[in-house]
């Protein structure tokens, strides 16, 4: 069982699985579900609780409330452009778990849908994930934004769209073990 908007993640059975940043669209399927106090409101939406799984307040550069490789996999859907330093976030999501899935959407999603609380742009080189800082919050125009995320007659296509070609988009990262990561600042490389 698994997921993430329209693909399908391997989870087993018996896996025990957290969700970094469940928000408004958590998956079932995990037995933990973080969120971020400051993220109560996402989008205007609230939270939507799982009864199944364990519901915890925390931040995902601070997760010293779990064990080292607690988690069999965790699942981290567009949450990682949002944090101040994506280096930590990471450093934590492996010391948790054994294996995940990160998504993040890439620099044409910001380019066109974009919102202003990303703070990194994100990409993937092999099994690197690289953040560069945005310098300024600037989406083209607020045709393909309105579109997303207005309700209008054209949405549903433009959304059919955009996850037939979620690769596109998307950063789909899929680690296991670890993976390295690098941040691009205003000043260089970290």
């Amino acid at each position: 069982m698994g997921c993430s908007n329209d693909m399908y993640i391997p989870i087993h059975d018996n896996w025990k699985v957290i969700e970094i940043g469940g928000g408004a669209n958590p998956c079932p399927r995990a037995d933990v579900i973080t969120n971020y106090e400051s993220e109560k409101h996402q989008r205007g939406v609230h939270p939507k609780i799982v009864d199944t799984a364990d519901m915890i307040e925390c931040d995902v550069q601070d997760m010293s409330r779990f064990k080292d490789k607690e988690f069999d996999y965790s699942l981290c859907v567009q949450v990682l452009e949002h944090v101040p330093d994506p280096i930590k976030a990471c450093q934590e999501i492996m010391r948790i778990s054994k294996a995940g899935y990160i998504e993040c959407p890439r620099v044409l999603c910001e380019k066109l849908i974009g919102i202003d609380s990303h703070v990194w742009e994100v990409d993937t080189n092999d099994n690197i994930l690289i953040f560069k800082k945005k310098t300024q919050f600037h989406r083209f125009d607020d045709f393909f934004y309105n579109l997303f995320y207005s309700k209008n007659p054209a949405q549903e296509e433009f959304k059919r769209i955009y996850f037939k070609y979620a690769d596109e988009w998307l950063v789909r990262f899929h680690w296991e073990e670890r993976f390295d990561v690098t941040v691009i600042n205003n000043t260089g490389v970290i």
